[in-house]
């Protein structure tokens, strides 16, 4: 598991959150997305998200030394209405989310509870809800607080492919 926990952490890192990113636009299915690879030096990361605005969802495949993993995940920002409000944008939260992932590596977004201390007025979280050991999946829940109000959530599921 060591492997999967740094292949999705890297992957992530190098696509999504921007580091060395090479994101495609691509249509699935008819909806429209965006899509990062990253090749590893025992395998392969491959991430396709779908937010046409605020909400939305993807999912991440790792094959690392032939063993298969995926991530799935969904979820967003409220209406811009809610943002307004607070005073902050859907690029800030998008912006604290981004630099929490890069902090916080494989501490986050798998297999156990990540609690940071709040920064200001924002809070990063991420809990797992639930870990099936005998089938191997685990879920969870990430959010970020501004101010007391919820401002994201990511609910999670992590499967091996077998």
């Amino acid at each position: 598991m060591k492997y999967i926990k740094k292949a999705l952490t890297v992957g992530l890192l190098a696509g999504y959150a921007g580091k060395n990113a090479d994101i495609k636009d691509i249509v699935r299915a008819g909806f429209r997305g965006k899509s990062s690879d990253v090749m590893l030096s025992n395998g392969k990361y491959h991430d396709e998200w779908f937010v046409p605005t605020h909400t939305g969802g993807g999912q991440e495949f790792v094959d690392v030394n032939g063993q298969k993993f995926t991530r799935l995940y969904g979820g967003g920002t409220p209406d811009r209405e809610v943002l307004d409000f607070l005073g902050i944008t859907d690029k800030d939260v998008n912006d604290f989310l981004k630099r929490n992932i890069s902090q916080l590596g494989e501490k986050t977004r798998l297999f156990t509870d990540c609690l940071p201390e709040a920064d200001g007025v924002w809070q990063y979280a991420y809990k797992v809800t639930s870990n099936e050991k005998e089938i191997g999946v685990v879920t969870g829940i990430e959010t970020i607080d501004y101010s007391g109000t919820r401002v994201h959530i990511h609910a999670f599921i992590l499967s091996p492919i077998e």
